[in-house]
């Protein structure tokens, strides 16, 4: 824990927030947008504006981990808390700023959420979580999870949802492949069924639904009927292709990049060759010009 000298201590229209001094070049620019940012979130998922809270800027997951009170997963980059009424973040788990600002606005999903009642919060799948929060922390314009989950159902070796209901335990990849699913399932019923269908669904857990009875209620589907479609979707040749479209770029430049040299080198030698020839045909014609010129020469003598 840092001592008090060390920190700086501020607060928002949303927040209390803490920050070490240290970190304050990261943590104060983001800080100015939370309250922009959680409008922005209970505005899209029509919820009322949540309690004011905590935000604990720490710089490192042994930081969260004392936080927290146990060692946390490998792969946690912050935590949110409304039980606790705190959300913590992990600067250094981030790579750049804008990494830091998309786990932010992951964080800010959750705290949004938490409208609809903390026991109803609580009560719903963890994956669903997830797939709200990453769906809004990129926004919908903007590329899926990058763990390839295409390649996997294509497979069929794709874990199910129910695995990721209370957790995601404590494997990177595993985790990951759960987080990827959520966002996967989310941005699916958003596309089919528009984007009121999240604010409807979370309207119906906040008078005690289920998921899977708000599901049926607003599009006559279970939720396993919508996760085998999920599945079908995923696995198909299309989304094959399409997940491998940018690696498939990748290696054609690559490829490219390689071949270039090798390229110029023949360029260079073909071009080479062809000033020598040139050179050689010149020397040529220069010499047989020479040569009639000392016999139109010899001619003229003889002549006179």
């Amino acid at each position: 824990m840092l001592a008090q000298s060390d920190t700086t201590q501020g607060s928002t229209a949303s927040f209390r927030w803490s920050s070490a001094k240290s970190l304050l070049p990261r943590t104060r620019p983001l800080t100015n947008l939370v309250d922009q940012e959680l409008q922005g979130v209970s505005a899209w998922l029509q919820l009322s504006p949540p309690p004011v809270g905590e935000l604990l800027w720490v710089e490192s997951r042994e930081d969260l981990s004392q936080e927290l009170g146990f060692d946390a997963p490998k792969w946690f980059v912050a935590v949110t808390q409304p039980h606790r009424k705190r959300i913590i973040m992990v600067v250094d788990a981030a790579a750049g700023q804008e990494q830091l600002l998309q786990t932010l606005r992951h964080e800010l999903a959750h705290w949004a959420m938490q409208t609809i009642g903390l026991n109803h919060w609580s009560q719903s799948p963890a994956w669903f979580h997830e797939g709200v929060a990453n769906t809004w922390a990129k926004s919908m314009n903007q590329p899926p999870q990058s763990t390839s989950i295409a390649w996997t159902a294509f497979h069929d070796e794709l874990p199910w949802l129910h695995e990721y209901r209370e957790g995601f335990g404590e494997g990177s990849y595993h985790a990951s492949m759960g987080y990827a699913l959520g966002e996967a399932f989310v941005r699916r019923i958003i596309r089919v069924y528009g984007e009121d269908i999240l604010p409807q669904i979370l309207q119906g857990m906040a008078r005690g639904e289920t998921l899977d009875e708000a599901l049926v209620r607003l599009t006559d589907l279970a939720l396993i009927d919508h996760e085998m479609a999920l599945r079908l979707e995923l696995g198909s040749w299309r989304a094959l292709l399409a997940e491998l479209a940018p690696q498939f770029f990748t290696i054609v430049t690559l490829v490219v990049l390689c071949l270039v040299p090798a390229t110029m080198i023949r360029r260079r030698r073909r071009h080479q060759a062809a000033v020598a020839k040139w050179e050689e045909e010149e020397r040529l014609a220069l010499e047989q010009k020479d040569e009639q010129g000392d016999d139109k020469d010899d001619r003229w003598l003889h002549l006179t």
